[in-house]
């Protein structure tokens, strides 16, 4: 390939690069998810935890009933990431399997099994 072909390639490429970062997104254009548009509709806080917010959340390792590769991992992490956003502070996940190793914890299913009472202690 020319000297003069190769060129023109990259102009283009760097040109379309370019222009596909300039696109505007309205209310009208804009693509919103499924989740999002799953949960429009209206909720409501229990009275206990309007009284009772959390301060800290933790993800806990999830069950792969799916059996999949690292279904249950990513669904963690996309979960720990939404959760982060929230007014809470979070439990990094790293930290939280640390604590839960220590507490002799490994395996989801056990985790599973494990009373609520036993993670104010452990986290």
């Amino acid at each position: 390939m020319s000297l003069t072909k190769r060129s023109l390639l990259l102009i283009i490429l760097f040109g379309g690069l370019y222009l596909a970062g300039c696109v505007i997104a309205s209310k009208k254009t804009a693509i919103v998810s499924d989740i999002k548009t799953a949960f429009k509709g209206t909720y409501k806080v229990d009275p206990y935890m309007e009284k009772h917010m959390p301060r800290t959340v933790a993800v806990l390792p999830f069950i792969d009933e799916s059996k999949s590769q690292k279904g249950a991992e990513v669904v963690r992490r996309g979960f720990y990431n939404h959760l982060s956003s929230l007014p809470y502070k979070d439990m990094e996940l790293f930290r939280v399997d640390h604590e839960l190793r220590k507490a002799g914890l490994y395996n989801p299913d056990t985790i599973n099994k494990t009373p609520p009472e036993k993670f104010k202690e452990i986290l």
